[in-house]
């Protein structure tokens, strides 16, 4: 077994999350989420995908983020988020904690409407907010990382309001990383006009070639992939105020974490 502490906690700290939406916001419309996330694992993916125990004792993460989407037509959406995090690693002895602004994640969506939904493209990059990339934990590679994303979203006729989502992207990774394919699935539904249920499987593919990956506790990361599956309640609580609350879980991975983590939001949107 060749984990790396390394590895493991710069997957834990350094995710691709995709939300799995295609629609355009609409001219002069405006979305903000408010959200907090809590991660712990005392267990992880090798470079093999075997599951193993941490490293030392384990590792966690918290994570606070403002999300936000500008329309700027019928067409055009911006996007951004702007993330805090708080990583800790539990070694034998110590505890070493970085906390932070992470990556500054912006981008612009293109989106064209189809007979049952939507199709979209975006464009964007991960923008370094100014963190010491040599830190131990890591909050990032301290590079700017240009990344791509397709989306599609569909109708679902059996379900109540129900809708398919799904999105594909490629994110040019720095620091040494190799380049990653983010993917998303999500399926929704309103089985009351204010409750809304989804499930959804996110994760993220590397093209590194995980057979040359060597123990090493250097403060750089090496590659990892992960597939988490995931589950969201959402409950619309004013007209235009929302609250949220979802789960999500690695179910496979290399040099990735393992662990249960928990998020709550607030939405605000206009009109």
């Amino acid at each position: 077994m060749r984990l790396t502490i390394v590895s493991v906690i710069v997957a834990l700290a350094a995710q691709t999350p995709l939300r799995a939406d295609a629609w355009a916001r609409g001219r002069g419309a405006t979305y903000v989420h408010l959200g907090l996330s809590s991660l712990s694992s005392t267990r992880a993916f090798d470079e093999t995908g075997e599951r193993v125990p941490f490293p030392g004792r384990g590792a966690s993460r918290t994570r606070a983020a403002v999300y936000a989407e500008l329309g700027l037509n019928d067409t055009f959406t911006l996007v951004a988020s702007l993330p805090y995090e708080k990583v800790t690693s539990r070694g034998l002895f110590n505890d070493f904690t970085t906390a932070g602004g992470s990556d500054f994640d912006l981008r612009l969506r293109v989106s064209r409407k189809t007979n049952r939904g939507a199709i979209a493209f975006e464009g964007g990059a991960f923008i370094p907010l100014g963190y010491d990339r040599l830190t131990f934990p890591q909050l990032g590679t301290g590079v700017v990382e240009p990344v791509i994303n397709a989306a599609y979203a569909m109708s679902i006729a059996a379900l109540p309001n129900g809708f398919l989502s799904l999105q594909a992207g490629y994110r040019m990774r720095g620091g040494g990383l190799s380049d990653e394919l983010p993917y998303a699935a999500k399926l929704g539904a309103f089985f009351h006009p204010r409750i809304g249920t989804f499930i959804a499987l996110r994760g993220w593919e590397s093209r590194g070639d995980f057979r040359n990956v060597e123990p090493t506790f250097a403060l750089t990361a090496t590659d990892s992939e992960q597939l988490a599956a995931a589950a969201e309640i959402y409950l619309r609580i004013l007209t235009r105020l929302d609250i949220n609350a979802s789960w999500s879980r690695a179910i496979r991975g290399r040099n990735s974490a393992i662990g249960n983590e928990w998020s709550v939001g607030l939405a605000m949107h206009v009109p």
